[in-house]
């Protein structure tokens, strides 16, 4: 299929807020944590101090002395007070933010030089205020507001930055961010609306995204990309310094999940994958399922990941979920990186061992950000387009997985002998513009427990069966 390069199509970016939970969870604030005193028990003797090297031992004998006694020893008494309290508990009713602007980051053609910045207007002049800001209120029932919509080129872009005002006030006009909220939730009819401060006023985004082409015959405006910026309204403000007679300070940390969604919209997942830790000394067994022994922790958290997938399309849509992945890279920055990882196959089978990294072709699906050890990961994502083949299938020549190796039997025990294998890795151990795994960290990464296939209806290949 011919390749068509279009300098125009559509790019609209909307934000939606999900609904949170219904009432926040009670926590105690930075200043509010109680020491630790740890004393003998009742009738326990303290133990004995241990002295340092080359110190002397001091004497322990008793010193005779006369006991001095109050007059008021035996009759005195006081009044001891045990207090039970909580952190204070708000619950936010919405943010208020003034969004200044929209930019994403095309990445570099070999036609057209170094990547650049493109700004993307912001939308909706009717709801503009001083500054050419953008006032939306982010509450849980807004449903989608469309922030920014414009005309860009069509291509691969690899990073979105959303800008927002910091300031409260610039000559009278009301900007930056407004928390109103709940003081007491028991009382739903009572609100306070405060200045919050922002730490940063820029929301980075590192995400590869493609803004697709129009049709062969060059009508209408192009493809459709969607990117989608869904707070999480309660989490994302944060209370300190409260007590009962101030007021807290505010601060609004953004918690967002980015989803990207190009085409149609109409992205179907029809096939599930589960990925795992494994030993590559132990047959590729997966390791402890319950986790507990592995990964050191009580609560027998399993570390896992779950793949929803289409199997055919013009996109490649996915759905992932990562699970206790704090586990897994205790030491990491949390970025992760979902991949398709093509093993080379030359005459020698063993030349996948030593020929490694899985850039053959290989292809980055998606990367983001885990919090709190979970990783979801949404969308769509036209294959290595850059391969010239209007997107590839799954798995993809010289992909030594098509049929040089096969995984239905020992260790392995695959459902499919043949197809793609696609892992969960740390970002710190990937390059996204070779496609390659550059630190063999297997403790770190998940693995495929089957492989896959995916038939990318744009092109002429026929597809793996």
């Amino acid at each position: 299929m011919k390749k068509v390069f279009i300098v125009m199509t559509v790019l609209s970016i909307t934000i939606m807020l999900l609904a949170g939970c219904a009432t926040s969870e009670s926590a105690q604030t930075p200043d509010q944590t109680a020491p630790t005193i740890t004393a003998p028990a009742p009738g326990q003797e303290s133990p004995d101090s241990t002295p340092a090297p080359d110190q002397e031992t001091p004497s322990t004998d008793p010193t005779p002395a006369t006991p001095v006694k109050s007059p008021r020893a035996e009759s005195a008494t006081g009044t001891l007070t045990i207090l039970v309290t909580d952190a204070p508990s708000y619950v936010v009713e919405n943010v208020t933010v003034h969004f200044s602007g929209v930019e994403v980051h095309k990445a570099a053609d070999g036609t057209e030089g170094g990547g650049q910045w493109i700004e993307v207007p912001l939308a909706a002049p009717d709801g503009q205020t001083f500054d050419d800001s953008y006032q939306i209120i982010l509450s849980e029932t807004m449903g989608y507001v469309t922030l920014a919509q414009g005309q860009v080129p069509a291509g691969k872009y690899t990073q979105i930055r959303v800008y927002m005002e910091s300031e409260e006030e610039i000559e009278g006009e009301e900007t930056g961010a407004w928390v109103s909220y709940f003081p007491d939730p028991a009382d739903p009819e009572t609100t306070k609306r405060v200045p919050a401060k922002l730490p940063s006023e820029t929301l980075k985004f590192v995400r590869p995204f493609e803004v697709l082409p129009a049709a062969d015959d060059g009508e209408g405006e192009g493809a459709k990309t969607d990117i989608e910026l869904d707070f999480d309204l309660q989490k994302s403000v944060v209370f300190t310094g409260a007590t009962q007679s101030e007021d807290p300070k505010v601060i609004v940390k953004p918690v967002v999940k980015l989803t990207v969604t190009m085409g149609d919209g109409e992205c179907d997942t029809d096939a599930e994958l589960i990925l795992e830790n494994k030993d590559p000394d132990s047959d590729w067994a997966i390791i402890d399922e319950d986790g507990d022994e592995v990964y050191g922790n009580e609560d027998e958290q399993d570390v896992y990941g779950v793949l929803h997938y289409s199997t055919e399309g013009e996109v490649f849509c996915y759905d992932f979920q990562g699970f206790n992945l704090d586990l897994l890279d205790p030491d990491g920055d949390g970025n992760w990186s979902l991949i398709y990882y093509a093993d080379f196959y030359e005459d020698d089978p063993q030349d996948r061992y030593t020929t490694w990294g899985g850039n053959y072709p290989g292809a980055l699906i998606a990367s983001g950000l885990a919090s709190d050890g979970y990783l979801e990961l949404e969308g769509s994502i036209n294959l290595r387009e850059d391969l010239e083949a209007s997107g590839v299938d799954l798995p993809w020549p010289p992909d030594g997985n098509i049929e040089d190796y096969a995984y239905d039997g020992e260790p392995d025990n695959y459902a499919h002998a043949h197809g793609a294998k696609i892992w969960l890795v740390p970002s710190d151990y990937y390059n996204p513009e070779t496609f390659k795994v550059t630190d063999w960290m297997p403790a770190s990464f998940l693995f495929e427990t089957d492989l896959i296939t995916f038939d990318d209806t744009d092109n002429e290949s026929e597809p793996l069966e």
